[in-house]
C-alpha cells in the first residue's frame, strides 16, 4: 500500500539520521522499529 511504502522512507531517513548522530544510535533504532513491527503483528492477530 501507499501508506506502508510512505513509512518505509520514513525510516529509511531516520537511521540515516541516526548514523550522523552516531554509531551507538542505529542499533537502538533498530530494535525499536522490530518491536514496533512484532507488536503491530501482535494486535493483527
Amino acid at each position: 500500500t501507499k501508506k506502508g511504502k510512505r513509512k518505509q522512507k520514513v525510516n529509511e531517513h531516520v537511521k540515516e539520521r541516526m548514523v550522523k548522530a552516531g554509531g551507538h544510535n542505529v542499533y537502538l533504532t533498530e530494535k525499536i522499529m522490530k518491536k514496533r513491527k512484532t507488536r503491530k503483528k501482535a494486535e493483527r492477530a
